[in-house]
């Protein structure tokens, strides 16, 4: 149960991590990435801005007297290269600027042009390029800004982003299960400590109960029968049968199961054979459906003592004059045993609780029946020390026990 949630709280820690790094990362990202794009309209509208369609080349410079050459920008980490395009109001060029060393021919540069104003975007993006339109006196403007290299860096800033969040993800992989352990401590040790009174508690009980069962005899063998000593007996009988299961739950839950080859549908079938009677006495019916052939490694005892604990509670719950089914299929290499039984649907917040120590669904805590909610307790106890584990569920007046076992091979 425990290894169960320190891997659940392990996950949950390293899935919240992950989320939060991610979280963070693409702010990072997405932040830079704005701001990129924000650095490169407006050198995009500064140079659109400063062009002379006049001049020679292009006379928009960061710094006055750079002498960087025409076309060109220093951008701190790279150089920004600049193309344009200028129009006559009737479609003529008259002039392109494609730079120094330009991927762009004049005659893509103006084939591009002619493409933008077509589809009336003012500006945007093609490709490696952004660009821009401006009217400007008595031309119209398309300059274009190479952002291969800004893009560049955003790819690097992206990767060096993921291979960081990566690392830092294995890293809180490795240390989440030592950080589980340390959270899931204090639970272990309580539980633990639990246990340990049960079984102390049972085998402290055990002689007492034996002693006052003799006295009892005794007494009645010297003085004969009477009500007090019928009442005697009565409850400690009670109280034999809460110490047995005391004991019977602390074996479960710490002792190993004596492993042996068991086909499970015998062993079901020879477990059930007397409580159809019982069902019968009760105005009820035992229908079972049991799978041949079906094998598991595990205690003899042990699995009849689920198997028993699980129809004595169909019966008792059952509604009168209803039929209780006992099943057993194989399901892939599993071995999945149910036992359901027509009753009053038993709420989501008690089935949660159904499995815990002394738990019972009745808010009056009776010991009818020698029933003191421990049954289901071992039966669950049982299962997990055979790998396996129980569930219940409950749904339109029809409540279902469900034991898997590892199944092994014929």
């Amino acid at each position: 149960m425990f290894k169960r949630s320190r891997r659940r709280i392990a996950l949950a820690i390293a899935m919240s991590l992950l989320v939060l790094m991610a979280v963070i990362l693409s702010t990072v990202y997405i932040y830079n990435y704005a701001d990129n794009e924000k650095v490169n309209s407006e050198r995009l509208e500064k140079y659109a801005e400063n062009y002379d369609l006049n001049g020679t080349g292009q006379q928009f410079q960061s710094e006055e007297g750079s002498g960087r050459p025409p076309g060109k920008e220093d951008a701190g980490f790279f150089t920004t290269v600049f193309y344009a395009v200028a129009f006559s109001p009737e479609g003529e060029v008259l002039k392109v600027e494609n730079g120094r060393n330009a991927f762009q021919s004049p005659e893509e540069l103006v084939e591009k042009a002619r493409t933008i104003l077509s589809s009336g975007s003012e500006k945007g993006k093609d490709s490696y390029l952004m660009y821009r339109v401006k009217e400007k006196q008595g031309y119209t403007l398309v300059v274009f800004m190479n952002i291969t290299n800004s893009r560049g860096a955003m790819t690097r800033l992206l990767k060096v982003m993921v291979v960081t969040g990566l690392a830092a993800f294995a890293v809180v992989c490795a240390i989440a299960p030592a950080t589980a352990k340390r959270i899931i401590k204090p639970l272990e040790e309580n539980d633990q400590r639990q246990k340990q009174f049960i079984s102390d508690a049972g085998h402290e009980l055990k002689t007492p109960v034996a002693v006052m069962s003799t006295n009892v005899e005794l007494l009645e063998r010297a003085q004969g029968k009477s009500e007090w000593l019928d009442n005697i007996r009565y409850e400690n009988e009670k109280m034999g049968t809460l110490v047995r299961q005391l004991l019977d739950l602390s074996r479960a839950e710490s002792a190993g199961p004596v492993r042996e080859r068991i086909e499970l549908g015998r062993l079901i079938e020879g477990e059930a054979l007397p409580f159809e009677s019982v069902a019968f006495e009760s105005g009820k019916s035992l229908v079972t459906d049991l799978e041949e052939g079906i094998f598991v490694e595990g205690d003899r005892q042990g699995l009849c003592r689920v198997v028993s604990v699980l129809l004595d509670n169909a019966i008792d719950h059952s509604s009168e004059g209803s039929e209780i089914r006992l099943s057993l299929r194989r399901e892939h290499r599993s071995a999945v045993l149910s036992v359901s039984n027509e009753g009053e649907d038993i709420p989501e917040e008690k089935l949660e609780h159904i499995f815990e120590r002394f738990y019972r669904t009745q808010e009056a805590r009776t010991d009818e029946g020698g029933h003191y909610g421990l049954g289901l307790a071992i039966a669950r106890a049982v299962a997990e020390s055979h790998h396996g584990n129980i569930e219940v569920t409950s749904k339109n007046g029809r409540i279902t026990f469900t034991v898997t076992l590892p199944a092994s091979g014929k």
